[in-house]
Protein backbone atom coordinates (compact mmCIF):
# COMPACT_ATOMS: atom_id res chain seq x y z
CA UNK A 1 0.00 0.00 0.00
CA UNK A 2 1.07 3.58 -0.97
CA UNK A 3 1.35 6.08 2.03
CA UNK A 4 -1.73 8.06 2.11
CA UNK A 5 -3.87 6.14 -0.18
CA UNK A 6 -5.49 2.78 -0.71
CA UNK A 7 -4.89 0.42 -3.22
CA UNK A 8 -8.04 -0.60 -5.43
CA UNK A 9 -8.28 -3.67 -3.92
CA UNK A 10 -8.35 -1.79 -0.09
CA UNK A 11 -11.08 -0.02 -1.35
CA UNK A 12 -13.34 -2.75 -2.82
CA UNK A 13 -12.57 -4.67 0.59
CA UNK A 14 -13.91 -1.73 2.91
CA UNK A 15 -10.93 -1.93 4.82
CA UNK A 16 -10.36 0.82 6.72
CA UNK A 17 -8.02 3.61 5.11
CA UNK A 18 -6.40 6.49 7.09
CA UNK A 19 -7.03 8.81 4.19
CA UNK A 20 -10.20 9.14 1.59
CA UNK A 21 -9.72 6.98 -1.02
CA UNK A 22 -8.21 7.08 -4.51
CA UNK A 23 -8.04 4.99 -7.25
CA UNK A 24 -4.93 6.11 -8.07
CA UNK A 25 -1.61 8.14 -6.15
CA UNK A 26 -2.09 11.97 -7.48
CA UNK A 27 0.41 12.19 -10.82
CA UNK A 28 1.12 15.78 -12.65
CA UNK A 29 -2.39 17.13 -11.11
CA UNK A 30 -1.75 16.99 -7.49
CA UNK A 31 1.77 18.56 -8.34
CA UNK A 32 0.27 21.08 -10.43
CA UNK A 33 -2.33 21.72 -7.80
CA UNK A 34 1.13 22.46 -5.13
CA UNK A 35 2.31 24.88 -7.44
CA UNK A 36 -0.49 26.83 -7.98
CA UNK A 37 -1.09 26.84 -4.29
CA UNK A 38 2.77 28.27 -4.31
CA UNK A 39 1.97 30.81 -6.29
CA UNK A 40 -0.57 31.88 -4.67
CA UNK A 41 0.74 31.73 -1.36
CA UNK A 42 3.72 33.81 -3.34
CA UNK A 43 1.37 36.46 -5.07
CA UNK A 44 -0.87 36.66 -1.68
CA UNK A 45 2.28 38.06 -0.04
CA UNK A 46 3.49 40.44 -2.66
CA UNK A 47 -0.06 42.05 -2.41
CA UNK A 48 0.42 42.47 1.02
CA UNK A 49 3.22 44.09 0.66
CA UNK A 50 2.21 46.15 -1.96
CA UNK A 51 -0.69 47.24 0.40
CA UNK A 52 1.78 48.39 3.16
CA UNK A 53 3.85 50.24 0.56
CA UNK A 54 1.07 51.69 -0.31
CA UNK A 55 -0.38 52.77 2.74
CA UNK A 56 2.97 54.66 3.29
CA UNK A 57 3.02 56.58 0.36
CA UNK A 58 -0.85 57.67 0.85
CA UNK A 59 0.60 58.68 4.63
CA UNK A 60 3.41 60.27 3.28
CA UNK A 61 1.28 62.52 0.32
CA UNK A 62 -1.63 63.38 2.68
CA UNK A 63 1.19 65.10 4.99
CA UNK A 64 2.71 66.92 1.67
CA UNK A 65 -0.86 67.56 1.59
CA UNK A 66 -1.21 69.15 4.80
CA UNK A 67 2.11 71.07 4.65
CA UNK A 68 1.75 72.75 1.03
CA UNK A 69 -2.16 73.88 2.86
CA UNK A 70 -0.28 75.05 5.81
CA UNK A 71 2.48 77.34 3.65
CA UNK A 72 -0.59 78.17 1.49
CA UNK A 73 -2.23 79.78 4.69
CA UNK A 74 0.94 81.19 5.97
CA UNK A 75 1.53 82.85 2.73
CA UNK A 76 -2.25 84.46 2.09
CA UNK A 77 -2.02 85.46 5.91
CA UNK A 78 1.32 87.27 5.64
CA UNK A 79 -0.05 88.75 2.00
CA UNK A 80 -3.04 90.16 3.23
CA UNK A 81 -0.76 91.83 6.68
CA UNK A 82 1.19 93.60 4.61
CA UNK A 83 -0.67 94.62 1.63
CA UNK A 84 -1.62 98.82 1.70
CA UNK A 85 -5.18 99.77 0.74
CA UNK A 86 -4.81 102.86 -1.83
CA UNK A 87 -7.26 105.37 -0.44
CA UNK A 88 -9.24 106.95 -3.75
CA UNK A 89 -8.34 111.01 -4.13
Amino acid sequence: MLLGYCTVNEVEESSPCPTPAFRHPPSGNGLQMDKILADARLLVNRLKAHDVTADGLVAQSQGLHKRVEAMKQVLSTSYSNHVCLVMPV
